[in-house]
């Protein structure tokens, strides 16, 4: 007996040697800091961060689970096809004469509920993800259109289950059921703004745009193989300046929907450990892009920007932060010759101090930061800037990103950028 459980334990030895190896190869910390290691033990947090209908409330609170024991539980594949009307939300005094009727639409997705293989998507109560395809008309097709896109969705289940020992995060598939759904993609419009042919619609200058898109759903008839859910979305159109006129659409729907599932046959297992997380973090990223100003089809102006940030991880899920912005937007030398002085090149220099709030999703990172000019001889934005946007950590130290620069309800620019982490 004490054989054998000397041999059971020099397996386990070696299968941590080997995991920890291949954690350092890839460049990320190992799963253990030492033999004693111990659950993170995080409370929930609730984010708010309010911003127009281009991003609208996010808030999103989980529960890290505590104990070492954790179920990985069997995945399933969901089809979804929903119904929808709505109309088209006019956020700016110019549209108001654009919204003539109701639109209708629908959408069809396909989605795998997370498996569990990987921690993050446990302490996000086994999420669903995956791809989306939405058509709707806007209730006005001779000056808007139609608009159709195809999007990354990722459900958010509101849920915070627990085992009957209220330690392990279990899933549950019975009893109420409510989601908030994240979506990013691209979007097409069969009509936009056309000096000769529909100069009255001055909402959207490309027929290529951004499309984003929050919602909430509920299950409203539940069994073992299909949900019958309903809920309110909110899609938004912009292309970020990148080609005016850029006001966007902002479509509110309300949809009820089939979700069928279907179990893939994967079996369940259990790991034992819990990954190490960094407690602080520096990054240095540098970005560009391009915008237009007024007049419509006229020079591109390029934007450059550098960004140093100092981040505390006060979760799994979420860091906060804070730093220093400096940009570059030659278009201010343009706008500032209309305003009758005589700018030097430095003229387009802005810098600022922002704070930052951050979700993490295994790799990828949704950042919402705010703020502040300190810098800015161009005033007519104010002094108060946001930027949104998405991070990859490439490697350990590696990361690419995309994000937009805004000031409220105002595109400022979209940019791509890499970017070192230390």
């Amino acid at each position: 007996m004490v054989k054998n459980k000397l041999q059971l334990s020099n397996k386990a030895n070696v299968s941590k040697n080997i995991l920890n190896q291949r954690s350092l190869k890839r460049g990320y910390p190992t799963p253990w800091e030492d033999d004693n290691a111990f659950c993170i033990d995080c409370t929930s947090f609730e984010g708010r961060m309010k911003f127009t209908i281009l991003l609208p409330l996010l808030i999103c609170a989980g529960l890290l689970a505590k104990a070492q024991n954790i179920d990985i539980v069997k995945s399933n594949i969901i089809i979804g096809l929903h119904l929808q009307g709505g109309f088209i939300a006019p956020h700016r005094d110019e549209m108001k004469h654009l919204v003539q009727g109701h639109s209708v639409g629908g959408s069809l997705s396909l989605l795998k509920k997370c498996d569990g293989k990987k921690y993050w998507q446990h302490i996000y109560n086994f999420p669903e993800n995956g791809l989306d395809f939405w058509f709707n008309s806007t209730g006005n097709s001779r000056q808007l259109g139609n608009q159709v896109d195809l999007k990354y969705l990722l459900n958010l289940p509101l849920n915070q289950n627990k085992n009957p020992d209220g330690q392990n995060l279990v899933r549950n598939e019975s009893g109420f059921k409510h989601w908030l759904g994240l979506g990013i993609g691209l979007g097409y419009s069969t009509k936009i703004w056309d000096l000769r042919e529909n100069h009255q619609a001055a909402v959207l200058g490309s027929h290529i745009n951004a499309s984003l898109t929050i919602q909430y759903s509920a299950s409203i008839i539940r069994t073992k193989s299909f949900d019958l859910r309903s809920g309110l979305r909110v899609t938004h159109f912009s292309n970020g300046a990148s080609q005016i006129p850029n006001l966007g659409t902002n479509n509110l729907g309300l949809f009820i929907g089939l979700y069928v599932r279907k179990n893939s046959g994967q079996a369940p297992f259990k790991y034992d450990f819990i990954p190490t997380i960094e407690k602080w973090r520096n990054t240095i990223s540098l970005a560009t892009g391009y915008k237009e100003v007024q007049p419509p089809m006229s020079k591109k102006y390029a934007t450059f920007s550098m960004t140093f940030l100092k981040e505390r991880r006060i979760t799994f899920k979420s860091s906060v932060g804070a730093g220093i912005d400096l940009f570059y937007n030659s278009s201010l030398i343009k706008l500032m010759e209309r305003e009758i002085t005589l700018p030097k090149k430095s003229t387009a220099l802005q810098a600022g101090l922002l704070l930052s709030y951050t979700m993490h999703f295994d790799r990828f990172e949704l950042k919402m930061q705010n703020g502040f000019y300190v810098l800015d001889q161009w005033k007519n934005d104010g002094f108060i800037y946001h930027r949104f946007g998405l991070r990859y950590r490439c490697t350990k130290h590696l990361f690419a990103q995309l994000t937009l620069k805004t000031h409220f309800a105002k595109a400022d620019f979209t940019e791509a950028g890499i970017g070192y982490a230390f």
